[in-house]
């Protein structure tokens, strides 16, 4: 799912919130798994020819960006309880399922 349609990260968080792992633990878990989907789908993407310097440039530009993504994230999480953390992802992978759905009947 990962590679194809680059939605690697909705079929983790399912998995993921059986594992009953803390929010800690769970963010941690994903951020090394989808890392090392990523590195692995670069192989890929080098032999059908979607590098380019154009896009690797944008990539390099948008580091600033995720940096404050990341560290939006951590003060984020830290705000929230484990609680509302984990009812937040469940209630955010419903809204996508509903989405899809309605995204597949249209």
């Amino acid at each position: 799912t990962s590679f194809i349609a680059h939605a690697g990260g909705p079929p983790l968080n399912f998995y993921l919130l059986q594992c009953r792992l803390s929010k800690e633990q769970f963010l941690g878990t994903a951020v090394v798994f989808l890392a090392a989907t990523n590195l692995v789908k670069l192989v890929p993407y080098g032999l059908l020819g979607l590098l380019s310097v154009e896009n690797l440039t944008v990539a390099l530009l948008l580091i600033p960006v995720a940096w404050l993504g990341v560290r939006l994230g951590l003060v984020i999480q830290k705000r929230l309880s484990g609680e509302l953390f984990f009812q937040l992802i469940l209630g955010l992978l419903i809204l996508l399922g509903i989405r899809l759905i309605i995204d597949g009947a249209g």
